[in-house]
């Protein structure tokens, strides 16, 4: 078994957090742990007695160089004030952000949501939508590319094959590797889940309250199994299995420094795959569908920023579930039963600090990814999916293999 600090250390680390996971999830429903490849439950059963190993880690993590070193300081210090919210400490929303997920949260500015909505009213114009608003186009588009909740297991099922060959052609995922059951779920918080059996196997959830569209679906799929959830799971087990991956990072849940990145690549995910390019030939899937997903991403931008701005607006302007739900539905960008299902995702304590994974996440993946020309994108994947980072050690990994400053959460505000 591969350590990157000491035995001891290691172990004690994943006791901490798989303890502080189940400990969340018990006593504040959140939805705390994803995977566990080591397959060990965490032994500490209250905040205090975390305390203390993250206290005794500080010390043995404090020496170790280079982005593994980097890499477990900012996993101590994520689970260190996801512990002490635990046990009641009062730590803002933003310094609960900065601490755990590595970015100065802020609000998106109206000059990119302006940016981004011009360039979905000239696509939809191309396309045929000749409505007064940009807004209004966008509901019309809503209304033809509507898919039923029974269509959706039918409909994920008929781009598996297409999303895992454009998946194993980029990316070298074990053999054995398979998605089991597809199953449509109601009454949670998000619209998909990819539940992670172990032995690179995984089942999706779809929530059948949810509205989708079935361009932003195939998005959907691609974010859950191929090449984004799924793919991480299986390639990190078996990184894990072969000793390639360390003991301190065989558990992903919530509050980790690894969590933009988590969401990162699966946000990216139709990007990698080309499927979201229609000047790219795809086998099973024609340039019109396509233009479609490349139109629904761009759609999905600018929601996401309605979204993490309300995120922002609710846990640290306190502006009440009111108003946020009616600046979030009153243009009919975000429908009412997903800005309410989106408020309750982000509104909980703990899967709230979360929430901002999505759209900060893809773009440090997203422009990370861009750096690379085509003929380095196999050094780029490995770093992605086959080295545990947190956001600051995968930033100065990048810098490190590119020779260029970056800074792409920056980027993404501006």
């Amino acid at each position: 078994m591969l350590y990157w600090s000491d035995e001891a250390s290691a172990k004690k680390f994943q006791d901490l957090y798989n303890s502080a996971l189940s400990y969340a999830a018990e006593e504040h429903g959140s939805f705390a742990s994803f995977f566990n490849a080591a397959g060990k439950n965490g032994t500490m059963h209250t905040p205090e007695e975390m305390l203390q190993a993250v206290s005794e880690l500080k010390e043995p993590f404090a020496s170790l160089e280079g982005c593994k070193g980097r890499y477990l300081r900012d996993m101590l210090c994520a689970v260190e004030t996801f512990v002490r919210l635990l046990n009641g400490a009062e730590i803002s929303y933003k310094d609960a952000v900065k601490q755990i997920l590595g970015i100065e949260m802020r609000e998106i500015p109206q000059e990119r949501a302006e940016r981004v909505r011009k360039e979905i009213d000239t696509l939809l114009f191309e396309d045929g939508y000749h409505q007064e608003t940009t807004a209004l186009k966008v509901q019309k588009w809503y209304e033809d590319n509507l898919i039923q909740p029974e269509e959706l297991e039918k409909t994920a099922r008929q781009y598996l094959d297409i999303l895992k060959k454009r998946t194993r052609d980029i990316i070298p995922m074990p053999e054995k590797e398979h998605i089991g059951k597809m199953e449509l779920v109601q009454g949670v918080s998000w619209g998909a889940f990819s539940q992670y059996e172990g032995d690179c196997v995984t089942n999706m959830l779809m929530n059948r309250d949810s509205v989708w569209k079935r361009p932003t679906f195939i998005d959907t799929v691609s974010h859950e199994l191929y090449p984004g959830h799924h793919t991480w799971y299986s390639m990190r087990e078996d990184g894990f299995a072969r000793g390639e991956i360390p003991l301190e990072a065989a558990t992903m849940g919530i509050c980790s420094a690894e969590n933009l990145l988590f969401e990162g690549m699966p946000e990216s995910g139709a990007h990698f795959t080309g499927i979201d390019d229609p000047d790219c030939e795809i086998e099973g899937m024609d340039c019109a569908l396509r233009r479609k997903i490349m139109v629904a991403r761009k759609i999905l931008e600018y929601v996401r920023i309605i979204e993490i701005n309300s995120c922002y607006h609710y846990h640290v302007d306190k502006w009440p579930k009111e108003k946020l739900i009616y600046e979030a539905t009153k243009d009919g960008w975000v429908e009412p039963k997903v800005a309410e299902r989106v408020f309750t995702y982000y509104g909980h304590p703990f899967n709230g600090l979360y929430y901002p994974s999505y759209y900060y996440g893809r773009w440090i993946v997203t422009y990370a990814y861009d750096r690379f020309p085509p003929e380095k994108r196999p050094l780029f994947f490995k770093i992605a999916y086959e080295e545990p980072h947190s956001t600051g050690s995968f930033i100065r990994r990048i810098e490190e293999v590119t020779g260029e400053p970056f800074d792409p959460v920056k980027m993404a505000q501006s």
